[in-house]
């Protein structure tokens, strides 16, 4: 766990791992995709069946 010096400071850190998470990280449950790709893709539930 990381301990930040102010709140800025928390929020910039939480603000890029939610951008690598959700952007730049594959998941394996999304069959290696992104989850913005998922998100904003043309892609339906029976496509990660």
């Amino acid at each position: 766990m990381n301990d930040y010096a102010s709140p800025r400071e928390a929020r910039i850190s939480l603000t890029r791992f939610f951008d690598k998470y959700n952007n730049y990280r594959p998941h394996q449950s999304l069959k290696y995709l992104t989850p913005a790709e998922v998100y904003y893709g043309n892609y339906t539930l029976k496509d990660f069946e």
